[in-house]
């Protein structure tokens, strides 16, 4: 009887001690799971032929009523917790990558996803509406502030006017340049709108942890090149 008592005590104790270090080390847990994650879902890993296939199953997603993949209810995003993240990581193959973003001044390697699914936002960023259509129009992206400075669209805070932000399809790569960083409400959503007579892309993020605020970053289009003819700094952005 006695053995069988000091059993449970001892399993007591280890779930106590584990549930501790849980706890301790839940931050750098799920920075790790976010970080290689990401990297393993960038664009280097694909072949332009990849790309062009999810660009067409996600598509196809979007076009239906409903879809476990695709989704662009913006209020729908919760934020990064443990169990969000693992459950992300168990479905990370689902969403299909369909380009790349990279800002070299402040280390961003991202990739793209169609709509703004949870599992997908852990890994990446997404668009925000459906039909968006790379170099054309208002390109817009939203992706998390992580607790980790460097993770996700956490960099956007440190960005400066006139840096590079460059996109890629795998097909061709298309540069912006940096005009606008602002803090703005939730509510105020008309950096969205098409801008007459501008190429520009968006990039939407928190503004703190608590979500009070959203940092908003455009850049315009300067020039489209197609990926054979990439600069040394756009290989060292992408990791290609």
């Amino acid at each position: 009887m006695g053995n069988k008592y000091d059993k449970w005590i001892k399993l007591f104790f280890s779930i106590l001690l584990i549930s501790g270090i849980l706890m301790i080390f839940n931050q750098p847990i799920r920075d790790y799971v976010v970080k290689k994650n990401t990297e393993n879902l960038t664009v280097k890993h694909f072949s332009a032929g990849d790309i062009k296939k999810n660009q067409e199953l996600t598509e196809k997603e979007a076009a239906k009523k409903s879809s476990d993949i695709v989704s662009f209810d913006i209020e729908a995003v919760k934020p990064i917790s443990t169990s969000s993240t693992l459950h992300a990581m168990a479905n990370r193959k689902k969403y299909p990558v369909v380009a790349g973003i990279a800002i070299p001044s402040v280390e961003i390697n991202l990739p793209i996803f169609i709509g703004l699914a949870n599992d997908a936002l852990h890994f990446g960023v997404g668009t925000l509406t459906n039909g968006q259509v790379m170099g054309k129009g208002n390109y817009a992206l939203a992706g998390h502030r992580a607790e980790n400075p460097a993770a996700l669209f956490s960099p956007l805070e440190h960005l400066q006017m006139g840096s590079d932000i460059y996109l890629t399809d795998l097909q061709n790569v298309y540069i912006y340049k940096t005009i606008l960083k602002k803090k703005v409400a939730p509510t105020e959503t008309y950096l969205l709108d098409e801008v007459a007579g501008q190429t520009v892309v968006t990039l939407i993020t928190c503004g703190e942890s608590e979500g009070i605020t959203r940092i908003v970053v455009q850049g315009q289009l300067e020039q489209v090149i197609p990926v054979r003819e990439l600069t040394k700094e756009m290989e060292q952005a992408f990791e290609i």
